[in-house]
């Protein structure tokens, strides 16, 4: 199910040479500005409209473009993890947290699985249309950026 998803979302990809007017910072100016979750797919909109509409052969692209930056921004994220990672694992082997304690690591393993699955189904209720791989991204897009605002939130002690 999956390569025919990947395969269909690589038929509505934009002709070789043409841009796809994708831009990084109205998702990075929303998310400053602290509107966190109100911004996600806000990114795939705007490349929407440039692009003259939602058909599959533009939506599919567009929200393959904000995913991509949902997952720079984890990565980016993550990388930033270690430090207090150690810290808090070290702490809880102190109070005799249940051996071993989780890694961040294992955390996204866990969570990509889950969204795999539920991404999964989403793009097979639309059956064989042409609109199930752009639903299959959508949804990709939409988890991955749900699951680093709340890692956000709680690096920040939220």
């Amino acid at each position: 199910m999956r390569l025919a998803l990947v395969i269909s979302g690589l038929l509505t990809l934009p002709a070789m040479g043409d841009e796809l007017p994708f831009e990084g910072e109205v998702l990075r100016a929303c998310v400053d500005a602290g509107f966190g979750y109100a911004c996600i797919g806000g990114g795939a909109e705007v490349c929407m409209q440039a692009s003259g509409g939602s058909a599959p052969i533009v939506a599919g692209p567009c929200f393959g473009a904000e995913n991509v930056w949902w997952e720079a921004r984890l990565d980016a994220l993550v990388s930033g993890f270690d430090r207090a990672e150690i810290e808090a694992r070290d702490y809880a082997t102190e109070i005799g947290w249940p051996d071993p304690p989780l890694t961040i690591s294992e955390v996204i393993a866990g969570f990509e699985a889950q969204r795999d699955l539920f991404c999964d189904y989403r793009a097979m209720l639309w059956g064989a249309g042409s609109g199930s791989g752009p639903a299959w991204m959508e949804c990709r897009m939409r988890a991955i950026a749900e699951f680093t605002l709340t890692l956000e939130e709680w690096e920040a002690g939220q």
